[in-house]
C-alpha cells in the first residue's frame, strides 16, 4: 500500500486492511509479572497480561532453585525483577560516536565502553557463587542485546576477562535475537552524548520491545535516560522517544511499587 515502508510490518498492513478479523492476544506465557507489566504499560495500552499465575511468579531465586544452586546474591540480583542502571551523570559511560571505517556503517561502529565494563562486572557477579561446573548452565540462560555490533564484541571481550563461563552467554543484536528468550536479559543501551542523539537502530522504537521482552525472569536495562528522553531536534527521532519515556515513566511506577530498582552507574564497579 502507498505510504508503508519497511517499519511497517506485514501484521500491521493486514490489520488495517482487514480489522473485522483482527483478534488482539493479551496473554503471553514468557515474561514474569513486573517484566510483563513494563512491556504492557510501554507498548499495550496495558492490555497484555501472563498467561498463568505460574508465568507471573517466575523468579531468578525459583530457577537457580530448581539448578540446586543458592538465591542470587549481590548487588542487583537479589531485588526486584526489573532493574535500571542510569548512566546520565556517570563522565566515563559515554558514547563512542560515530566512526565511519572500511566496510562499516555508522550503527555497527558506535559503542560503550563503560556500559560494557559494567555489563560483564555484574554478569560475573550472578555466576561467581556457583561451582566452576554450573556457572555454564546459568550462563546459557543469559542473554546480552544492544543495537550495535561493535558494542557486542565489547561485551564478549569483557565478559571473557571477568570469567570464561561467561563465553556461554548469547550476545547479540535485537534483530538476531528476535524469537529468541532467557531467563536473564541485559540490554545495553548504548547512546549517551550531549547532542541527545538515539541513532537510526533505536529511533525504530519496536526494537525495544522486543529486546525486553526477550526476558523471563530479570531484565536489566543500562543505559543513559537523559540521552532518550529530552529533545534532540530530530523529527525522526520524536516517535520512539515518546515510547522511551514511557518506559522510564513505568520503570519509575514499578519501583515505588517494589517491583523495580534504579541505580546510578556511579555506584557500581
Amino acid at each position: 500500500e502507498a505510504g508503508d515502508s519497511l517499519r511497517t510490518s506485514a501484521f500491521e498492513r493486514l490489520a488495517r486492511l482487514y480489522p473485522h478479523a483482527l483478534i488482539t492476544l493479551t496473554e503471553q506465557y514468557r515474561m514474569n509479572a513486573p517484566i510483563c507489566t513494563l512491556v504492557s504499560e510501554t507498548f499495550y495500552d496495558g492490555r497484555l497480561v501472563p498467561g498463568t499465575d505460574e508465568v507471573a511468579g517466575r523468579t531468578l531465586a525459583g530457577w537457580l532453585a530448581g539448578l540446586g544452586m543458592p538465591e542470587p546474591s549481590g548487588s542487583i540480583w537479589s531485588g526486584p525483577p526489573v532493574v535500571l542502571i542510569t548512566t546520565e551523570a556517570d563522565p566515563n559511560a559515554r558514547d563512542s560516536g560515530a566512526r565511519f571505517t572500511a566496510g562499516r556503517s555508522a550503527d555497527e561502529a558506535r559503542d560503550n565502553p563503560r556500559e560494557a565494563e559494567i555489563i560483564a562486572a555484574l554478569l560475573a557477579e550472578l555466576v561467581r557463587p556457583f561451582p566452576q561446573e554450573r556457572r555454564l548452565d546459568v550462563a546459557r540462560e543469559i542473554g546480552v542485546i544492544s543495537p550495535y555490533r561493535r558494542q557486542n564484541n565489547r561485551i564478549r571481550q569483557e565478559l571473557l576477562r571477568h570469567d570464561e563461563a561467561l563465553a556461554a552467554v548469547r550476545v547479540d543484536t535485537v534483530d538476531r535475537f528476535q524469537g529468541g528468550e532467557r531467563e536473564v536479559i541485559v540490554v545495553s543501551l548504548v547512546n549517551s552524548n550531549d547532542e541527545a542523539a538515539i541513532g537510526r537502530l533505536h529511533a525504530e522504537w519496536r526494537r525495544m520491545n522486543v529486546a525486553i521482552s526477550r526476558a523471563r525472569r530479570a531484565l536489566v536495562i543500562v543505559g543513559d535516560r537523559s540521552t532518550f528522553t529530552r529533545d534532540s531536534g530530530r523529527p525522526e527521532e520524536d516517535e520512539a522517544r515518546r515510547y522511551y519515556r514511557a518506559l522510564f515513566a513505568a520503570i519509575e511506577r514499578l519501583e515505588r511499587q517494589g517491583q523495580a530498582r534504579v541505580l546510578d552507574s556511579r555506584r557500581l564497579p
